[in-house]
C-alpha cells in the first residue's frame, strides 16, 4: 500500500496518530464484470495540495477490458487533534516519488 511506503500505513498509526479519510469518490462504470472474472485494479496518486490528496483507479477484467474508472479525494486527519491537518510539502514530495 502506498500510504505505508510514506510512513502513514495502518502499522504506523500508533506512532503518528495520522490517518487518511475519504471525503469524495466518483466512479464511472463502463462495463459490468461477470462472475468468475479475475479483476486487476490499478491505482496511483494523481495530485496533492495543502489540504487534499487525490487518487485514481482503473479496473480491468481478465481480458484487459476497462470496466471502471474512479477518482477519490482524501484528507489527512490527526486523531490526537480531532481534525484535518495540512499535508506538508515533504509528504507531498514523498507521495510523488
Amino acid at each position: 500500500m502506498h500510504s505505508a511506503s510514506v510512513g502513514l500505513g495502518l502499522n504506523d498509526f500508533n506512532n503518528t496518530k495520522l490517518t487518511w479519510a475519504l471525503i469524495n469518490w466518483k466512479l464511472q462504470l463502463i462495463k459490468p464484470c461477470r462472475y468468475g472474472d479475475i479483476l486487476t485494479v490499478k491505482t496511483w496518486a494523481r495530485n496533492a495540495c495543502r489540504i487534499y490528496s487525490y487518487r485514481d483507479f482503473e479496473v480491468y477484467d481478465n481480458n484487459n477490458n476497462l470496466l471502471a474508472i474512479a477518482t477519490s479525494k482524501w484528507v489527512l486527519i490527526d486523531i490526537s487533534k480531532n481534525g484535518m491537518i495540512k499535508i506538508e510539502k515533504d509528504l507531498i514530495r514523498k507521495i510523488w516519488s
